[in-house]
């Protein structure tokens, strides 16, 4: 009798329930209910479209962030030259939703998909701007030295060479291949002394104690180590790391005179180096005709104040284009010692040296305290 009741109840619980109408108590006096599940289905077809939007990192580096759509399994993000997407090529396809873009100077357009097995629905299309480079922070310079030590040196001129190829791809002063401060570098403790590598040696490469009038082996008072650079981001790297020293300290006399230093090089009409980059505190030497470091050897030297004649001249060809360059001759002399200290940095197709390596930039040389050392013994 109990199970009949019980049908019956559940019976009547049905047919409220599909009528719509509340339940009386009575319908539910043994407290039994009956639960449906609601089942929907979303209709089949491509995802909605996206939303694009550009964040600017850098001057040429921009994050393109767009929002997530359901139902989507990809996104492809297309860039062109030309508002209307003509020509676009695919940059990215995935599953993130942001993407990061170094772009060159001129106007760059780019829309992103949304895409599954049904379709794809394509965003807004959003345009980039790039104008020009924007000046990396230089830290604080090396204050100008005092106008004696920047005096003209007697009997000196100068000419300049056309360059090899096309000039630098930026402006110098603020290019970290040229001009050392935007990399800039800091103090180590390695020894202060000549050290010496194995391997080959290049009977060519720049000989630093043609630094000096005197051609001596200076004292060495300061070691350095030069930031790497991060071209992909445009931005300051860490230090380098390859050799325990990229920049070399050695004693001067302020105001002495300091020279090109003599390689076994000829780029034109007994020429040696081309001057890349001069300001009140520092040059930048290379050894072949391109206006870059990628081949050859460079000499970077800081606290040396270049010759007056020589930075006019370097800064006149540099607003012409730099179509031609300062010429130097090995040994000639190129500016003073602006203080009690010049550092030197040389590079060999780009890549920063040790400056102490004994067979390569001082060859046959020996430091005073090596040459007390070698001295017979006396009773």
């Amino acid at each position: 009798m109990l199970r009949v009741r019980w049908w019956v109840a559940m019976a009547a619980t049905l047919a409220v329930l599909a009528v719509g109408s509340r339940p009386t108590d009575a319908q539910f006096n043994y407290h039994h209910f009956l639960y449906l599940p609601t089942i929907s289905r979303m209709p089949q077809g491509a995802p909605p479209a996206p939303t694009l939007s550009a964040l600017r990192l850098q001057w040429n580096q921009i994050q393109l962030s767009w929002n997530a759509v359901p139902g989507a399994k990809a996104y492809r993000l297309w860039q062109s030259a030309n508002p209307s997407m003509a020509g676009a090529v695919t940059i990215y396809a995935g599953g993130q939703t942001e993407y990061i873009v170094t772009l060159p100077v001129g106007n760059s357009y780019f829309t992103v998909q949304a895409a599954n097995d049904f379709g794809a629905q394509t965003s807004n299309i959003v345009g980039v701007p790039v104008i020009a480079p924007t000046p990396v922070p230089v830290p604080t310079a090396t204050p100008v030295p005092p106008p004696n030590y920047c005096s003209a040196i007697p009997g000196t001129s100068y000419s300049s060479l056309s360059i090899n190829g096309s000039p630098t791809d930026r402006p110098a002063e603020f290019h970290p291949d040229l001009n050392l401060i935007v990399r800039s570098y800091e103090i180590t403790t390695a020894p202060l002394r000549l050290v010496d590598y194995g391997g080959a040696s290049d009977s060519h490469a720049p000989q630093l104690p043609a630094l000096f009038l005197d051609g001596r082996t200076p004292a060495f008072v300061g070691a350095y180590r030069v930031y790497d650079w991060n071209w992909a981001t445009n931005s300051r790297g860490p230090l380098l790391s390859t050799w325990p020293v990229t920049l070399l300290g050695m004693a001067t006399t302020p105001g002495e005179i300091i020279r090109a230093p003599d390689s076994g090089y000829d780029i034109g009409q007994g020429y040696e180096a081309l001057v890349l980059y001069a300001s009140e505190t520092r040059l930048t030497l290379k050894y072949t005709r391109e206006d870059n470091v990628v081949q050859g050897y460079t000499v970077h030297l800081e606290n040396v104040c270049p010759e007056p004649s020589l930075l006019a001249l370097y800064r006149q060809l540099n607003s012409q284009g730099r179509g031609r360059l300062p010429a130097l001759r090995g040994g000639q002399a190129l500016g003073r010692a602006n203080g009690g200290e010049i550092r030197a940095a040389v590079r060999d197709s780009g890549t920063f040296m040790d400056p102490r390596s004994r067979k390569d930039w001082w060859i046959g040389r020996l430091t005073n305290l090596e040459r007390l050392l070698r001295l017979p013994f006396a009773p």
